[in-house]
Protein backbone atom coordinates (compact mmCIF):
# COMPACT_ATOMS: atom_id res chain seq x y z
CA UNK A 1 0.00 0.00 0.00
CA UNK A 2 2.86 2.37 0.78
CA UNK A 3 4.34 1.80 -2.66
CA UNK A 4 1.05 2.63 -4.24
CA UNK A 5 0.89 5.90 -2.27
CA UNK A 6 4.38 6.92 -3.46
CA UNK A 7 3.49 6.15 -7.06
CA UNK A 8 0.39 8.28 -6.84
CA UNK A 9 2.34 11.22 -5.33
CA UNK A 10 5.01 10.98 -7.99
CA UNK A 11 2.43 11.02 -10.77
CA UNK A 12 0.75 14.03 -9.25
CA UNK A 13 3.99 15.97 -8.98
CA UNK A 14 4.92 15.11 -12.58
CA UNK A 15 1.57 16.37 -13.81
CA UNK A 16 1.96 19.61 -11.82
CA UNK A 17 5.42 20.27 -13.25
CA UNK A 18 4.31 19.62 -16.81
CA UNK A 19 1.28 21.89 -16.56
CA UNK A 20 3.40 24.67 -14.95
CA UNK A 21 5.93 24.39 -17.75
CA UNK A 22 3.25 24.48 -20.38
CA UNK A 23 1.72 27.59 -18.84
CA UNK A 24 5.09 29.31 -18.70
CA UNK A 25 5.87 28.41 -22.30
CA UNK A 26 2.52 29.77 -23.36
CA UNK A 27 3.29 33.09 -21.71
CA UNK A 28 6.66 33.26 -23.40
CA UNK A 29 5.19 32.47 -26.80
CA UNK A 30 2.50 35.09 -26.33
CA UNK A 31 4.95 37.91 -25.57
CA UNK A 32 8.02 36.83 -27.61
CA UNK A 33 8.52 38.90 -30.80
CA UNK A 34 8.46 36.88 -33.97
CA UNK A 35 9.41 37.42 -37.64
CA UNK A 36 10.03 40.98 -38.69
CA UNK A 37 8.98 42.33 -35.31
CA UNK A 38 11.95 40.75 -33.54
CA UNK A 39 14.69 43.25 -32.70
CA UNK A 40 18.11 42.83 -34.15
CA UNK A 41 20.16 40.29 -32.37
CA UNK A 42 17.10 38.56 -30.78
CA UNK A 43 16.45 35.10 -32.17
CA UNK A 44 12.88 34.44 -33.37
CA UNK A 45 10.82 31.50 -32.13
CA UNK A 46 8.82 29.13 -34.37
CA UNK A 47 5.49 29.47 -32.59
CA UNK A 48 3.96 26.68 -34.68
CA UNK A 49 6.50 24.14 -33.46
CA UNK A 50 6.15 25.47 -29.93
CA UNK A 51 2.37 25.06 -30.00
CA UNK A 52 2.67 21.48 -31.22
CA UNK A 53 5.10 20.74 -28.46
CA UNK A 54 2.75 22.19 -25.85
CA UNK A 55 -0.08 20.04 -27.10
CA UNK A 56 2.04 16.90 -26.91
CA UNK A 57 3.28 17.97 -23.52
CA UNK A 58 -0.25 18.41 -22.12
CA UNK A 59 -1.42 15.01 -23.48
CA UNK A 60 -1.50 12.56 -20.58
CA UNK A 61 0.90 9.68 -20.89
CA UNK A 62 -0.61 6.17 -21.10
CA UNK A 63 -0.51 4.37 -17.79
CA UNK A 64 2.28 1.85 -17.45
CA UNK A 65 2.72 -0.82 -14.80
CA UNK A 66 -0.47 0.20 -13.10
CA UNK A 67 -0.76 -1.01 -9.57
CA UNK A 68 -3.51 -3.47 -8.60
CA UNK A 69 -5.48 -0.69 -6.99
CA UNK A 70 -5.55 1.21 -10.30
CA UNK A 71 -6.79 -1.82 -12.34
CA UNK A 72 -10.52 -1.85 -13.21
CA UNK A 73 -12.43 -4.07 -10.83
CA UNK A 74 -13.13 -7.65 -12.01
CA UNK A 75 -16.81 -7.36 -11.17
CA UNK A 76 -17.96 -3.83 -12.06
CA UNK A 77 -20.90 -2.48 -10.09
CA UNK A 78 -24.28 -3.10 -11.75
CA UNK A 79 -25.52 -0.45 -14.08
CA UNK A 80 -28.35 1.74 -12.97
CA UNK A 81 -31.81 0.36 -13.71
CA UNK A 82 -33.39 1.85 -16.84
CA UNK A 83 -36.17 4.27 -16.41
CA UNK A 84 -39.66 2.73 -16.45
CA UNK A 85 -41.55 2.82 -19.72
CA UNK A 86 -44.19 5.10 -18.21
CA UNK A 87 -41.51 7.71 -17.48
CA UNK A 88 -40.19 7.76 -21.07
CA UNK A 89 -41.93 10.54 -23.02
CA UNK A 90 -43.83 9.45 -26.08
CA UNK A 91 -42.13 10.42 -29.32
CA UNK A 92 -43.79 12.99 -31.45
CA UNK A 93 -46.11 11.37 -34.00
CA UNK A 94 -44.91 11.14 -37.55
CA UNK A 95 -47.38 12.88 -39.80
CA UNK A 96 -47.46 11.86 -43.43
CA UNK A 97 -48.99 14.74 -45.31
CA UNK A 98 -49.53 12.49 -48.34
CA UNK A 99 -52.03 10.27 -46.53
CA UNK A 100 -55.65 11.37 -46.36
CA UNK A 101 -57.26 10.59 -43.02
CA UNK A 102 -60.94 10.11 -42.28
CA UNK A 103 -62.92 12.88 -40.71
CA UNK A 104 -63.90 11.41 -37.33
CA UNK A 105 -65.77 14.54 -36.38
CA UNK A 106 -68.59 13.59 -38.76
CA UNK A 107 -71.46 11.62 -37.17
CA UNK A 108 -71.45 7.83 -37.70
CA UNK A 109 -74.05 6.49 -40.12
CA UNK A 110 -77.15 5.08 -38.47
CA UNK A 111 -77.72 1.31 -38.59
CA UNK A 112 -81.47 1.77 -38.34
CA UNK A 113 -83.08 1.61 -41.79
CA UNK A 114 -84.45 4.94 -42.86
CA UNK A 115 -87.62 5.53 -44.83
CA UNK A 116 -85.73 5.32 -48.12
CA UNK A 117 -83.78 2.13 -47.30
CA UNK A 118 -84.83 -1.44 -48.04
CA UNK A 119 -84.77 -3.44 -44.77
CA UNK A 120 -84.87 -7.23 -44.82
CA UNK A 121 -88.36 -8.67 -44.52
CA UNK A 122 -89.30 -9.99 -41.12
CA UNK A 123 -89.35 -13.79 -40.81
CA UNK A 124 -91.95 -15.67 -38.84
CA UNK A 125 -92.25 -19.30 -37.84
CA UNK A 126 -94.27 -20.87 -40.65
CA UNK A 127 -95.48 -23.68 -38.35
CA UNK A 128 -96.53 -27.09 -39.68
CA UNK A 129 -97.15 -27.62 -43.35
CA UNK A 130 -100.72 -26.90 -44.46
CA UNK A 131 -102.98 -29.94 -44.54
CA UNK A 132 -104.18 -31.31 -47.85
CA UNK A 133 -107.92 -31.14 -48.63
CA UNK A 134 -109.95 -33.45 -46.43
CA UNK A 135 -107.12 -34.14 -43.93
CA UNK A 136 -107.65 -33.48 -40.23
CA UNK A 137 -104.02 -33.99 -39.16
CA UNK A 138 -100.77 -35.76 -40.12
CA UNK A 139 -98.86 -38.61 -38.48
CA UNK A 140 -95.11 -38.94 -39.16
CA UNK A 141 -95.70 -36.76 -42.21
CA UNK A 142 -98.56 -38.86 -43.57
CA UNK A 143 -101.88 -36.97 -43.97
CA UNK A 144 -104.98 -38.56 -42.39
CA UNK A 145 -108.02 -37.89 -44.56
CA UNK A 146 -111.37 -38.31 -42.86
CA UNK A 147 -113.18 -37.16 -39.73
CA UNK A 148 -111.92 -39.79 -37.24
CA UNK A 149 -108.53 -41.40 -36.56
CA UNK A 150 -107.14 -44.08 -34.23
CA UNK A 151 -103.42 -44.19 -33.36
CA UNK A 152 -102.17 -47.74 -32.64
CA UNK A 153 -98.79 -47.56 -30.86
CA UNK A 154 -96.50 -50.49 -30.09
CA UNK A 155 -95.23 -50.30 -26.49
CA UNK A 156 -93.44 -53.68 -26.26
CA UNK A 157 -90.00 -54.04 -24.67
CA UNK A 158 -88.16 -53.58 -27.97
CA UNK A 159 -89.70 -50.10 -28.33
CA UNK A 160 -87.49 -48.97 -25.45
CA UNK A 161 -84.41 -49.32 -27.69
CA UNK A 162 -83.03 -46.19 -29.29
CA UNK A 163 -85.77 -43.97 -27.83
CA UNK A 164 -88.41 -45.41 -30.18
CA UNK A 165 -91.27 -45.13 -27.70
CA UNK A 166 -90.32 -41.52 -26.95
CA UNK A 167 -90.36 -40.76 -30.66
CA UNK A 168 -93.78 -42.43 -31.00
CA UNK A 169 -95.14 -40.34 -28.12
CA UNK A 170 -93.91 -37.11 -29.73
CA UNK A 171 -95.44 -38.00 -33.09
CA UNK A 172 -98.84 -38.84 -31.53
CA UNK A 173 -98.79 -35.65 -29.43
CA UNK A 174 -98.06 -33.50 -32.49
CA UNK A 175 -100.91 -35.15 -34.39
CA UNK A 176 -103.40 -34.70 -31.54
CA UNK A 177 -102.62 -31.00 -31.23
CA UNK A 178 -103.48 -30.48 -34.91
CA UNK A 179 -106.88 -32.12 -34.72
CA UNK A 180 -109.85 -29.78 -35.17
CA UNK A 181 -112.51 -29.84 -32.41
CA UNK A 182 -114.95 -31.48 -34.84
CA UNK A 183 -112.70 -34.55 -35.28
CA UNK A 184 -112.87 -37.73 -33.21
CA UNK A 185 -109.92 -39.83 -32.15
CA UNK A 186 -108.56 -42.59 -29.92
CA UNK A 187 -105.09 -43.82 -28.93
CA UNK A 188 -104.42 -47.56 -28.45
CA UNK A 189 -101.14 -48.67 -26.82
CA UNK A 190 -100.36 -52.38 -27.00
CA UNK A 191 -97.90 -55.15 -26.23
CA UNK A 192 -99.50 -58.54 -25.49
CA UNK A 193 -102.72 -56.69 -24.74
CA UNK A 194 -104.28 -53.50 -26.11
CA UNK A 195 -105.40 -50.50 -24.04
CA UNK A 196 -107.49 -47.44 -24.94
CA UNK A 197 -105.79 -44.38 -23.42
CA UNK A 198 -108.74 -41.96 -23.21
CA UNK A 199 -112.43 -42.68 -22.57
CA UNK A 200 -114.32 -45.36 -24.46
CA UNK A 201 -114.70 -45.50 -28.23
CA UNK A 202 -114.01 -42.48 -30.40
CA UNK A 203 -113.91 -39.23 -28.40
CA UNK A 204 -114.24 -35.63 -29.65
CA UNK A 205 -110.95 -33.77 -30.08
CA UNK A 206 -111.80 -31.31 -27.31
CA UNK A 207 -109.07 -29.75 -25.23
CA UNK A 208 -109.73 -31.89 -22.16
CA UNK A 209 -109.73 -35.13 -24.18
CA UNK A 210 -106.44 -34.25 -25.89
CA UNK A 211 -104.89 -33.32 -22.52
CA UNK A 212 -106.00 -36.65 -21.01
CA UNK A 213 -104.53 -38.58 -23.95
CA UNK A 214 -101.18 -36.76 -23.62
CA UNK A 215 -101.03 -37.57 -19.90
CA UNK A 216 -101.69 -41.27 -20.59
CA UNK A 217 -98.94 -41.28 -23.25
CA UNK A 218 -96.43 -39.93 -20.71
CA UNK A 219 -97.16 -42.86 -18.38
CA UNK A 220 -96.39 -45.56 -20.95
CA UNK A 221 -93.49 -47.92 -20.21
CA UNK A 222 -91.97 -50.26 -22.83
CA UNK A 223 -92.46 -53.87 -21.69
CA UNK A 224 -93.67 -57.31 -22.71
CA UNK A 225 -94.07 -59.03 -26.07
CA UNK A 226 -96.05 -58.05 -29.17
CA UNK A 227 -99.48 -58.98 -30.52
CA UNK A 228 -100.18 -56.91 -33.64
CA UNK A 229 -103.52 -58.55 -34.63
CA UNK A 230 -105.03 -57.92 -31.20
CA UNK A 231 -104.27 -54.21 -31.38
CA UNK A 232 -105.51 -53.89 -34.97
CA UNK A 233 -108.75 -55.74 -34.14
CA UNK A 234 -109.36 -53.28 -31.27
CA UNK A 235 -108.84 -50.35 -33.66
CA UNK A 236 -111.14 -51.82 -36.35
CA UNK A 237 -113.89 -52.30 -33.77
CA UNK A 238 -114.06 -48.48 -33.41
CA UNK A 239 -114.71 -48.13 -37.18
CA UNK A 240 -112.59 -44.96 -37.74
CA UNK A 241 -111.88 -43.42 -41.11
CA UNK A 242 -108.10 -43.81 -40.63
CA UNK A 243 -105.85 -46.11 -38.56
CA UNK A 244 -102.22 -45.06 -37.98
CA UNK A 245 -100.30 -48.22 -37.02
CA UNK A 246 -96.71 -47.77 -35.67
CA UNK A 247 -94.38 -50.57 -34.59
CA UNK A 248 -90.69 -51.53 -34.64
CA UNK A 249 -90.94 -54.89 -36.42
CA UNK A 250 -92.69 -56.46 -39.38
CA UNK A 251 -93.86 -59.77 -37.91
CA UNK A 252 -97.31 -59.65 -39.49
CA UNK A 253 -98.00 -62.80 -41.49
CA UNK A 254 -100.11 -63.07 -44.67
CA UNK A 255 -102.80 -64.90 -42.72
CA UNK A 256 -102.99 -62.08 -40.18
CA UNK A 257 -103.28 -59.52 -42.97
CA UNK A 258 -106.12 -61.56 -44.49
CA UNK A 259 -107.94 -61.62 -41.12
CA UNK A 260 -107.61 -57.86 -40.66
CA UNK A 261 -108.90 -57.30 -44.17
CA UNK A 262 -111.94 -59.46 -43.44
CA UNK A 263 -112.69 -57.58 -40.20
CA UNK A 264 -112.42 -54.14 -41.86
CA UNK A 265 -116.11 -53.77 -42.62
CA UNK A 266 -115.98 -49.97 -42.39
CA UNK A 267 -113.23 -49.85 -45.02
CA UNK A 268 -110.84 -47.90 -42.78
CA UNK A 269 -107.60 -46.72 -44.36
CA UNK A 270 -104.56 -48.20 -42.62
CA UNK A 271 -101.19 -46.42 -42.65
CA UNK A 272 -98.45 -48.91 -41.66
CA UNK A 273 -95.31 -47.29 -40.25
CA UNK A 274 -92.21 -49.06 -38.96
CA UNK A 275 -89.00 -47.96 -37.22
CA UNK A 276 -86.89 -50.58 -39.05
CA UNK A 277 -86.49 -51.54 -42.67
CA UNK A 278 -88.57 -54.65 -43.43
CA UNK A 279 -86.63 -57.72 -44.54
CA UNK A 280 -87.76 -60.64 -46.63
CA UNK A 281 -91.42 -60.93 -47.62
CA UNK A 282 -92.85 -58.37 -45.21
CA UNK A 283 -96.64 -58.15 -44.90
CA UNK A 284 -96.76 -54.53 -43.66
CA UNK A 285 -96.50 -52.95 -47.14
CA UNK A 286 -99.22 -55.36 -48.32
CA UNK A 287 -101.47 -54.33 -45.43
CA UNK A 288 -101.12 -50.64 -46.27
CA UNK A 289 -101.61 -51.17 -49.99
CA UNK A 290 -104.79 -53.26 -49.59
CA UNK A 291 -106.28 -50.71 -47.19
CA UNK A 292 -105.65 -47.57 -49.24
CA UNK A 293 -102.89 -46.56 -46.87
CA UNK A 294 -99.20 -45.64 -46.93
CA UNK A 295 -96.27 -47.76 -45.81
CA UNK A 296 -93.30 -45.78 -44.50
CA UNK A 297 -90.07 -46.46 -42.62
CA UNK A 298 -89.53 -43.89 -39.85
CA UNK A 299 -85.89 -42.75 -39.62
Amino acid sequence: MLANSHSASRAWMTSLVLHTAAMFAGIVIAFWPTGEHAPAGVPSIDTRSMAIGLVLLERPAPPTNASPSEQPPANPPPAAAPAPISAIPNPAPIVDTNVRTADFSAPAPSLTPGPSSNPLPETTNPGPDPLPPGAITTFCGVPTVGSSVVFVIDRSASMGLGGRLDRARREVAASLRRLPPTARFQVIAYHRSAELLVGRGLVPAAADSVTAALASLDRLVPEGGTDHPKALRAALALQPDVICFLTDDDELTPDQVHEITRLNRSKSSIHALCFIEPFGDSSMPILAKQKRGVFRVIR
